[in-house]
């Protein structure tokens, strides 16, 4: 017992980097549960993941972007989306690039749900919301054991997107 009326779980772990030869201290601290409170927290935890996961299907299929539900009279918009009815069942690729806030996702969900791609996966990136050093970890991913401590790596948007939709 620490004097809070619960136990605690200190374990430090020292990890040798191979190139820089620096050691990295991890450390974590784990509260230890019992019984009923351990039950309560998982079930806890389970209803919010469930409701995380309900809301993200329900957003998704709430609202299917068409090239009808973009709504616009100006000229210019009317022939961008044209445009991208045109090649939405290409193989062509297609880079948006526009200011923040005007619609370039819902135009990318517009080709997608157009394309014949469409029951495949459509995954979207925010680059500005991505540091610059961090944009091709971000896109490509890397392989686990790089940073020294990691035993994982992470997958990239291009491999999630599967060769479909980025």
């Amino acid at each position: 017992m620490n004097g809070y009326g619960c136990d605690l779980i200190i374990e430090e772990e020292v990890y040798k980097n191979k190139e820089s030869e620096k050691k990295i201290i991890s450390s974590q601290i784990t509260k230890v549960y019992k019984g009923d409170e351990l039950v309560s927290l998982i079930g806890s935890y389970k209803d919010s993941v469930n409701l995380q996961r309900s809301a993200a299907r329900y957003r998704d299929a709430s609202f299917e972007t068409t090239f009808d539900s973009l709504i616009g009279e100006n000229p210019t918009f009317i022939s961008l989306k044209q445009r991208a009815k045109a090649v939405a069942n290409s193989d062509s690729n297609i880079l948006i690039t526009a200011e923040t806030g005007t619609g370039k996702e819902l135009l990318a969900r517009a080709i997608h749900n157009a394309s014949k791609r469409k029951e495949n996966p459509f995954v979207t990136v925010n680059c500005s919301a991505i540091p610059e050093s961090l944009l091709e970890t971000e896109l490509f991913g890397y392989e686990g054991g790089i940073t020294g401590v990691e035993n994982f790596g992470k997958i990239g948007k291009m491999e999630l997107a599967n060769a479909e939709c980025l």
